[in-house]
């Protein structure tokens, strides 16, 4: 994997999109988020080494964050964000992805010249629209900001695969990773996994 990216800021959170990279991308539910857990979450992303345990500390506290709301829950909505991460396809490959109560995580990597920023401004925009119908609401649906990360090789891919997968069990929400009915995975790596 090539180290060739454009890096942008956008509101408080830098972005890195890759030319042709594997990108890990999570993203939230409108939710009160502590200044400090911000603060932490950026801090993890300035230091690279150790970026998927020091993830998964700050991930634990969105499946464990009971001040919120779970609208990912209600199977109408989840099924909705499902079917938009799948539309996605048009503008990227898609390697995995889980929908859980109150985020989303997926792995991705973008086709030719189209902008991480514009396929995530679309998604979110189309979903939050689809869930406030659905919900009988109006106004804000996710938190404005994602977080990701340009996946550097072979073995964090991997790695961040088995951590999307493994989400809905870390969470108590499953006992095997394919019982989650909002988790999807590439069929050539399912295959390269088992």
């Amino acid at each position: 994997m090539k180290d060739t990216y454009k890096q942008f800021w956008k509101r408080n959170l830098p972005h890195i999109q890759p030319d042709s990279q594997p990108l890990f991308i999570s993203y939230i539910l409108k939710l009160d988020i502590p200044d400090d857990i911000k603060q932490s979450i950026h801090k993890c992303k300035q230091s690279q080494e150790d970026f998927l345990d020091t993830f998964m500390e700050y991930d634990d506290l969105f499946d464990k964050y009971k001040n919120n709301e779970f609208s990912l829950m209600n199977p109408l909505i989840a099924d909705m964000v499902y079917e938009s991460i799948l539309y996605m396809h048009e503008f990227c490959i898609l390697h995995a992805f889980t929908i859980m109560s109150n985020h989303v995580h997926l792995l991705m990597t973008i086709k030719g010249n189209h902008s991480l920023a514009y396929i995530m401004q679309n998604h979110k925009r189309f979903t939050a629209r689809k869930a406030n119908e659905i919900l009988g609401g109006k106004g804000q649906f996710w938190n404005h900001e994602y977080y990701d990360h340009y996946v550097r090789n072979e073995e964090e891919f991997y790695s961040i695969v088995w951590y999307i997968l493994n989400n809905p069990l870390k969470a108590n929400l499953v006992r095997e990773w394919s019982d989650w009915k909002h988790t999807w995975i590439d069929k050539e790596i399912k295959d390269c996994l088992v």
